[in-house]
């Protein structure tokens, strides 16, 4: 299998700074560069933890050839893929002679499934991902939103303080680095996005 990306995303950003900014209830400009900066950082962060290189739609060309027959073909992004076209040995195939449930493709032939043949050369072409930020599930963008508060909350600290006692309160312990240090998914982030993590097939 080969892919090629052949309309990248327009933006990978899981949220917007307007909306970062009313988190924070921030109202003014002096920080939209650093804030920029932290939620480009964070989207980065999120895709990470769940395997993928961003959210955002683009447009592929997946090249399938088989050395043996096959039931059926994955697409290499699952995020709402939509077929543009396919081809077979470089025939265009009709939408009746394909059926696409989920991130799966199967051959039909007379309505019934049947295999993609021995030495069959398929090119696929699809869209996939969410058009960020207006078609991204809210959790997601929650995710982000966690992530890059912490991160802006956490950044006047120092870093080589992961706990401290507070007389009367109790133990504080700290699991978000300081700026310079990164981005990373808190634990309130991982768990809005580990159903969106890619698992090995």
């Amino acid at each position: 299998m080969s892919l090629i990306v052949t309309v990248p995303a327009q933006t990978n950003a899981l949220t917007t700074l307007d909306t970062l900014k009313a988190e924070l209830q921030i109202t003014d400009a002096s920080q939209d560069a650093y804030l920029e900066t932290v939620i480009a950082q964070a989207s980065a962060a999120c895709a990470r933890y769940c395997n993928r290189r961003g959210f955002g739609r683009e447009s592929l060309e997946q090249t399938e050839r088989f050395v043996w027959p096959r039931n059926t073909i994955t697409l290499d992004r699952d995020l709402e893929p939509s077929i543009i076209s396919i081809t077979e040995n470089g025939v265009a195939l009709a939408a009746s002679n394909w059926v696409l449930e989920g991130s799966v493709l199967w051959r039909t032939n007379g309505g019934y499934p049947c295999q993609w043949y021995y030495g069959a050369h398929v090119v696929i072409t699809y869209t996939a991902g969410f058009v960020l930020v207006s078609g991204l599930p809210h959790d997601l963008e929650r995710a982000c939103l966690i992530a890059c508060t912490a991160h802006v909350l956490g950044r006047d600290r120092d870093p080589s303080i992961r706990s401290e006692a507070v007389e009367d309160v109790g133990t504080i312990s700290y699991a978000i680095p300081k700026a310079g240090e990164g981005v990373s998914v808190p634990p309130g982030s991982a768990a809005l996005l580990d159903p969106w993590v890619l698992r090995s097939l």
